[in-house]
């Protein structure tokens, strides 16, 4: 008989006997079964199948398919048995002997000759090829999604996804929040699934499946213990204060006396260390006003950079060592109302090539006072123009480059004449 599947078998014996060979040591495999039927594997995504033996042990990945990611199909070795033979000729009578004396029974016969064989049948139709599409979500066949199966004069199949499980929700029920759990529980309900019409225990349609795990009711409270035995009467004790270099307590204490030979102490401990110092008490009031002092002479106001050099186009402060931009975080406010007047500025060294003009600001302006630093200097001065200042003006200092001077830390002086 000509084999079912003809080359395509071929091909999966060899393929079969090459994972077995793969596979020595871990089963043996019956292929195809004691019934002469072959069991396959057929992935979904291409159509490609794989031999397996659904005897082995269901550790062993050649015994069974992917759920996920195959499907088993199955085919039987032999074709459709063909018909029976026609029935063998009968053999010819024997001759008619003549009557003898009736004797004892005599042996069985020999059995007749056997009919001829009969034809075989006709070999069985050829197996028919199997493809496989996987299917989307959305299929009209398989909403969501599967695989299809066809096969020869467009005999179609399916296997298909079922839809996701629905999720639950719960909700605790504190005693007396529900009817359905008098003492408290748990409410648990799952969604009803896409285009069912069920009915909750309300007769309410629409609102999934709720059930409940309950609280059970407090027991009764148990009986009162019995009272306990008094106890024995205390003994009476005796305190006596113990001074100071005490010989049970060096620093001084007590001594407790229950019996004659019950006594017990209750000592001072060593002098701790010097705590620290209390908070300052509030001040005192203000002594009388002193005698005039002598004259301090002219008041002097300055400022500088500080450990930097002035940057380009920065502003100075008055009292600060410090250059910055935006004048705003530099501005100083006069404390008394005067008049700054003898302008001076020095730097470090040498500004090289450019000039640098110094100005002094009231209130964000500048004023007429004011100097400038040219090539190779190092200090400038205004002693002709001053300028006036009330109580809470704002000054600073400006700096204003020309060509490309050098950076050095730099110093400013003037007077206040109050």
């Amino acid at each position: 008989m000509r084999p079912l599947l003809g080359r395509r078998w071929r091909r999966l014996t060899l393929l079969a006997v090459a994972v077995f060979a793969l596979a020595g040591g871990v089963a043996y495999a019956t292929i195809p079964s004691s019934g002469g039927v072959f069991t396959a594997c057929m992935l979904k995504a291409t159509g490609t199948i794989r031999i397996i033996d659904p005897s082995l042990p269901a550790t062993s990945p050649l015994g069974h398919c992917d759920s996920k990611l195959e499907a088993q199909i199955s085919w039987n070795m032999a074709g459709q048995p063909g018909p029976a033979g026609p029935k063998g000729d009968t053999g010819p009578a024997g001759q008619k002997g003549d009557t003898g004396a009736t004797g004892g029974t005599g042996p069985a016969g020999q059995p007749g000759a056997n009919g001829k064989d009969g034809t075989n049948g006709t070999n069985g139709a050829d197996g028919t090829s199997v493809t496989s599409t996987a299917l989307a979500l959305a299929d009209p066949n398989c909403p969501f999604g599967g695989s299809q199966f066809s096969a020869a004069g467009g005999n179609l199949t399916y296997a298909c996804n079922g839809a996701d499980g629905a999720s639950v929700t719960s909700q605790a029920l504190n005693p007396g929040d529900d009817a359905n759990c008098p003492n408290g529980g748990s409410q648990f309900t799952v969604p009803d699934p896409p285009g069912a019409k069920p009915e909750n225990p309300g007769g309410k349609s629409g609102n999934g499946t709720t059930t409940y795990a309950c609280n059970g009711k407090d027991g009764t409270n148990g009986t009162n213990g019995t009272n306990g035995t008094n106890g024995n009467d205390g003994i009476s004790v005796t305190s006596t204060a113990l001074a100071v270099g005490d010989p049970n307590c060096p620093f001084g204490g007590s001594q407790f006396s229950a019996t004659a030979n019950s006594v017990t102490y209750a000592c001072n401990g060593d002098k701790g260390d010097k705590g620290d110092p209390g908070t300052a008490g509030p001040a005192g009031p203000a002594g009388t006003q002193g005698p005039p002092g002598t004259d301090g002479g002219t008041p002097l106001i300055g400022g500088s950079t500080g450990l930097n050099g002035l940057g380009p186009n920065n502003f100075m402060g008055m009292f600060m060592d410090v250059t910055v931009i935006p004048e705003a975080s530099i501005q100083m406010d006069m404390p008394a109302a005067g008049t700054v007047k003898d302008f001076y500025v020095r730097a470090q060294g040498s500004i090289g090539a450019g000039t640098i003009t110094f100005t002094v600001r009231k209130n964000g302006a500048d004023t007429a006072v004011s100097c400038t630093m040219t090539s190779g200097q190092s200090s400038c001065s205004d002693t002709m123009n001053s300028v006036a200042f009330a109580a809470g003006d704002l000054i600073s200092i400006a700096s204003v480059r020309s060509g490309s001077p050098t950076s050095q830390r730099t110093w400013w002086s003037a007077q206040f004449a109050p």
